[in-house]
């Protein structure tokens, strides 16, 4: 009897494992998802004061009408759970910007708190990509050092919009983690 009981439980098992379901507890591995909306940026930097900026519930971007463009960078502290490992950074953005050196940058970076030293871990960007007035993703899925270490790091998301026209648009970002 104990024998056909664990046929059937083993059966059970595989036929949750092939119908897309899974064993609760500890073997099961759940990806969670830290959404950054664009009203959590705040731009940085003394040069970045003088920029006009916009920040809306749907897109963060720099209104910079300047005859000669400079960069703009905004950031947003993230707080993941500590020992969490990354899985991807996906990017929603709009680029209607056609030059080559008009693109946008996004990095999560992890910051030594010790050294001072600051790591991009992964990072997106739209260089290479046609211009066009509409929202998209671009997503990195190469992330290097993958596990959060709340001990000795703090994390950050940095979007860097080169050029900082009003034309690139950072709409939100995900970070998918385990």
């Amino acid at each position: 009897m104990l024998h056909k009981m664990r046929s059937v439980s083993t059966l059970a098992v595989l036929s949750l494992a092939l119908l897309g379901g899974a064993p609760s507890g500890s073997a099961q591995t759940t990806v969670k998802v830290l959404s950054i909306p664009p009203s959590a940026l705040q731009p940085a930097g003394f040069r970045n004061n003088a920029l006009p900026w916009v920040m809306t519930a749907d897109a963060f971007y720099f209104a910079n009408n300047l005859s000669a463009p400079v960069d703009g960078y905004a950031y947003a502290p993230l707080s993941l759970p500590h020992q969490a490992r990354i899985k991807s950074l996906t990017v929603y953005y709009i680029d209607n910007a056609c030059g080559k050196e008009q693109e946008l940058v996004v990095a999560l970076t992890r910051h030594d708190m010790a050294t001072g030293k600051i790591q991009a871990m992964a990072k997106a960007t739209t260089a290479g990509v046609d211009c066009r007035p509409e929202r998209r993703t671009v997503e990195d899925l190469t992330i290097g050092n993958a596990v959060v270490d709340n001990d000795r790091y703090s994390y950050a998301l940095t979007v860097l919009f080169a050029d900082g026209i009003d034309r690139l648009r950072f709409l939100g970002a995900k970070i998918r983690y385990q």
